[in-house]
Parts: structure tokens; C-alpha cells; sequence
């Protein structure tokens, strides 16, 4: 089986119980960590048109529209519709379902800022030039791209609950 059915099998399975694991009781710290470094990084403004490609449920996109005070929403982009129907009833977050390469070679976008975040992990080594290349050039003079990642090998706990 294909990677990519291999992965919307996976994510079909689970989008109705990710966000219960991903962002409640101590995962929200994390979440809420994440979500400063994702501002700092990416240094959003009111104006900035903004995809979040690999967004899953969109309930971290939802709270980077509210953070941001974004003027208008925030695309979120994935390849699983049984992960995008939450996101389709959250604030601030508008959806289109495509994979993150198939995305980036589109013609119809263009953007200030993008978001990559636990979404690398599932593109093939070969189509990353591809990836980055359509993503590049979709993006507007000055845009920034943030990839975030988790790291290779995993330690546990991430960080000291205070």
C-alpha cells in the first residue's frame, strides 16, 4: 500500500479521538508552548494571509487565528477529510484537502506565511525539493515558511511540568 493511503488510513482512524489526546489535560502546556514559539517564528501581523499545511483538526490553527488576531482565516491544509471536518466548525479556519506536495503545486495560492508543524515526517525524502520548491514560490516576496519537528529520537518527558 502507498505511503499516502498508508497515512489517510492511519488519520481516518483517529480523527476522532486526536484532539482528546493531543489537546487536553498536560498535552495543553505543551500546545500552549508551542503555540508562543510558532508566533515568535513565524512574527505574524493582522494582514498576514496564512495556510497551515498538515492541520489536521485545526484546533491549533483556530488558537493561532485567535492569537494572531488575524483579519481573515487561516487555510488549513490536509489530505484526511475525516481530520479536516472539525476544522470545518472552528473560528478563523477555512480548509482545503490535498496532500502537502499536491498543495504546493498549485497555482492559485499565494500567502504571507506558512506552517509545517508534525507534518514533514510524512512527505517522502524525494518529494521534499518539490515541496519546498512549490511552496517558495507560492509564498510572497518577504513570506516565511516555519517547519517544526519533532525530533528523531523522542525523550521523555519533553519538558518539566512546573
Amino acid at each position: 500500500m502507498p505511503q499516502q493511503q498508508v497515512t489517510d488510513s492511519h488519520y481516518a482512524t483517529i480523527a476522532n479521538h486526536y484532539n482528546h489526546a493531543f489537546f487536553h489535560g498536560d498535552s495543553i502546556h505543551y500546545q500552549k508552548w508551542m503555540l508562543k514559539k510558532v508566533l515568535h517564528h513565524l512574527q505574524l501581523t493582522p494582514s498576514d494571509q496564512v495556510v497551515d499545511l498538515g492541520c489536521g483538526t485545526g484546533t491549533f490553527t483556530s488558537a493561532l487565528y485567535d492569537e494572531a488576531n488575524l483579519n481573515q482565516d487561516i487555510l488549513g491544509v490536509d489530505s484526511s477529510p475525516a481530520m479536516l471536518k472539525p476544522a470545518n466548525t472552528l473560528k478563523g479556519v477555512m480548509t482545503h484537502c490535498a496532500d502537502a506536495v499536491s498543495f504546493a503545486q498549485l497555482n492559485e495560492y499565494q500567502y504571507d506565511k506558512v506552517l509545517m508543524m508534525g507534518v514533514i515526517h510524512h512527505i517522502e525524502p524525494d518529494n521534499l525539493p518539490t515541496l519546498y520548491s512549490g511552496l517558495y514560490r507560492q509564498l510572497r516576496k518577504g513570506g516565511k515558511l516555519l517547519t517544526v519537528t519533532r525530533p528523531a529520537v523522542v525523550h521523555y518527558p519533553f519538558f518539566k511540568l512546573l
